[in-house]
């Protein structure tokens, strides 16, 4: 199973004007993924960009891809309320 979370905006930013993040973490390994964002607009191509990478690296692995599946529903809610 994949987790995720954003948060933010912070009221300080960082060197690169950012002032949220989102993380991922893969329950199997407890990889975790971390993203900063000027916008939480940004959201949706991060999911996209996590999703193909799931599927390039890991698919072999999978004999069912319900995390992809569920990750492909959160892309398209988001871009429902974008």
């Amino acid at each position: 199973m994949i987790h995720g979370d954003v948060w933010g905006p912070n009221r300080t930013s960082t060197l690169s004007n950012k002032k949220s993040f989102i993380t991922f973490m893969y329950d199997n390994t407890r990889l975790c993924w971390v993203y900063l964002l000027k916008e939480k607009s940004e959201v949706v191509q991060i999911i996209k960009k996590i999703v193909n990478w799931f599927r390039f690296n890991l698919r072999p692995k999978y004999k069912c891809l319900e995390p992809t599946m569920v990750l492909n529903f959160l892309i398209k809610l988001l871009e429902f309320f974008s």
